[in-house]
């Protein structure tokens, strides 16, 4: 974005009182001779990019549609409207609240779901407080309400601004 492209060449008015040779030879030369002249050398992605950086001025995007990224903590994607969602696994462990640090921060506290993806019949809970903009307490309980160490697949969703 914030490529500065010429005007575009007018296409041929199909409509004039020319005769009608004359009007589909015009359209033929735009088409075929004035349009790949003035588009020579672009890419597709000097058009559109989809994939980079999101960013926004004011709670208006302006920046690309999509931002993925990871780290230690996870995986992330920001989309253009304001919605991050983030993932990432992790072993939660018997003697207390196990954290996860979100790999990319949110503007307000986002919804997070625990599922235990290994060993016996679990469950999976938030612990309170639900979360903050930048990490979740989270524990694996068995039928009894006791704590497990069990693998556990993470999601947080919510906005980056």
């Amino acid at each position: 974005m914030g490529l500065d492209f010429p005007v575009t060449p007018a296409a041929p008015d199909l409509n004039q009182p020319d005769s009608f040779n004359q009007r589909v030879l015009d359209a033929f030369t735009w088409c075929f001779l004035t349009m790949p002249n003035y588009l020579q050398g672009l890419s597709a992605a000097d058009f559109f990019s989809v994939l980079g950086t999101v960013s926004q001025s004011g709670g208006n995007p302006t920046g690309d549609l999509l931002e993925r990224g990871s780290n230690a903590n996870g995986e992330y994607v920001r989309l253009a409207d304001g919605t991050q969602i983030c993932t990432h696994r992790l072993a939660a462990g018997t003697g207390g609240d196990t954290r996860w640090t979100f790999p990319a921060s949110f503007a307000a506290a986002p919804q997070a779901f625990v599922t235990p993806i290994s060993g016996l019949v679990r469950i999976g809970v938030v612990a309170p407080p639900a979360s903050t903009t930048s990490y979740v307490d989270f524990n694996c309980l068995d039928g009894s309400g006791a704590r497990q160490s069990n693998n556990c697949a993470l999601l947080a969703a919510g906005r980056w601004f």
